[in-house]
């Protein structure tokens, strides 16, 4: 259903989400390469395709001719991004050798023309991710999604702007860390899913 989703494993394990954009590359978040600050090694990190479970070995076996799994040949990560704020946290991967195309892989479309960040208020998008089965006894990766609807700058400016102002609010040194500069950096959006807490990135 959505073919573009790849999966990065760290040592066989789920490490993070990205969308594939073409035959040899890979958009994903500049975080998935830091712990800490400090630069992960990309040789013990894998990038699979087309797989709904992409830490189930059997399923993969099963399931081969639908599934690729790539080494990564180089990683750009945003020459703005400054760890751990959100602001233009992106990474353009590079794959060694490059995927082939059939219903199960496929890349994301992208847009021709960029738009400036307000005219994508009120719009629904809709967000997807791999992250653990807590409700299956081994705990395999699933892909997941979420409806949201990207709100006015102003608005999210105003909310976490009542939180950067107020050093005693529990989620005071969490929002400093990763909004520095509330709303102000132009690669920042944020969504909210009707009836819950707005979320960044």
């Amino acid at each position: 259903q959505n073919p573009w989703s790849i999966a990065i494993l760290l040592s066989g394990d789920l490490h993070c989400s990205g969308s594939m954009i073409s035959e040899k590359f890979v958009l994903t978040a500049a975080h998935c390469f830091l712990d800490q600050g400090v630069r992960l090694d990309q040789r013990n990190m894998a990038i699979v395709a087309g797989s709904a479970d992409p830490t189930n070995a059997e399923d993969s076996r099963k399931r081969a001719r639908f599934i690729q799994r790539k080494k990564i040949a180089d990683v750009k990560i945003h020459p703005q991004f400054v760890y751990p704020a959100a602001a233009y946290d992106l990474a353009l991967v590079k794959i060694e050798g490059q995927f082939s195309f059939r219903d199960s892989r496929w890349p994301i479309c992208l847009p021709e023309i960029s738009a400036p960040r307000d005219s994508h208020s009120r719009i629904s998008y809709l967000l997807l991710g791999f992250g653990r089965d807590t409700s299956a006894e081994n705990q395999g990766s699933v892909l997941s999604e979420l409806d949201l609807t990207v709100q006015p700058t102003a608005a999210c400016s105003t909310l976490y702007g009542r939180i950067l102002d107020d050093e005693y609010n529990d989620l005071y040194t969490q929002t400093k860390m990763a909004l520095p500069k509330n709303f102000g950096e132009d690669s920042l959006i944020c969504a909210q899913k009707p009836g819950r807490y707005f979320g960044s990135r």
